[in-house]
């Protein structure tokens, strides 16, 4: 996860990584929540991270991932948030992904 060079948040700021289903609910299948201490950074989202009792990230044949810089360190969806995604990702995919968080909502 790098940062656009524009992108600004405060120490109290939280960072949330989510992954979504392609062709499902909004609802994060997986999702962790870090404090901002340094970038890039690298995360791991696995079936351990779970939103949702009984599905697990390993259960969807595609997903993508999503980061997104929260000021006030709740995981609602907020005008002015910084945030990026990755493209659709394969269930089994090995390779690293590269998540630029450069959009603001």
């Amino acid at each position: 996860m790098t940062l656009a060079k524009q992108v600004s948040y405060t120490p109290d700021s939280k960072l949330f990584i989510y992954a979504q289903a392609v062709n499902g609910s909004a609802m994060p299948i997986a999702a962790i929540k870090l404090d901002i201490d340094h970038f890039p950074k690298q995360v791991i989202l696995s079936d351990a991270d779970a939103m949702i009792e009984g599905s697990k990230l390993s259960d969807h044949p595609q997903f993508i991932i999503k980061a997104r810089i929260t000021i006030d360190g709740t995981a609602s969806k907020q005008a002015g948030q910084w945030f990026g995604e990755s493209q659709i990702i394969n269930a089994g995919d090995t390779a690293p992904v590269n998540i630029i968080i450069n959009q603001q909502s």
